[in-house]
């Protein structure tokens, strides 16, 4: 009985560590922020197609309610999924979301093509 005692108060303490951690409890994101580019697509044949720029879209979802998210607003705003990975951001406080949009799309000929953009949108989400 001595040995099992002794086995047993590792799994224990591990056991007592797990408990601890599943009871905190992160703070839950209220708002998701969604990047929709309606200028890119592929074809049939898997060739990108580039079209005109004005039809982009930025969602601000609301999350609080896990079961029934809803659409806070949705806004025209260039964003490309092109360029640095992250384009879109939450603050920490859930007070501004930022969307940077790296590139800009210019008519070249006939067709479109992105160059480097700098457009950086702040987004109040605590305003009504």
């Amino acid at each position: 009985m001595k040995n099992l005692g002794f086995a047993l108060r590792p799994m224990l303490s591990v056991a007592l560590a797990m408990c601890l951690v599943a009871s905190v409890t992160p703070a839950a994101a209220q708002f998701v922020i969604i990047g929709i580019d309606n200028k890119v697509f592929w074809d049939s044949d898997a060739k990108q197609v580039l079209s005109p720029p004005g039809k982009d879209a930025v969602t601000i979802l609301d999350i609080s309610d896990r079961m029934n998210p809803r659409i806070v607003a949705s806004l025209a705003l260039m964003n490309s999924v092109f360029g640095p990975p992250v384009n879109l951001a939450i603050t920490p406080d859930e007070s501004l979301a930022l969307v940077a949009n790296s590139m800009d799309w210019v008519q070249d000929g006939g067709a479109w093509k992105g160059v480097p953009g700098s457009d950086i949108f702040v987004i109040d989400l605590k305003a009504n």
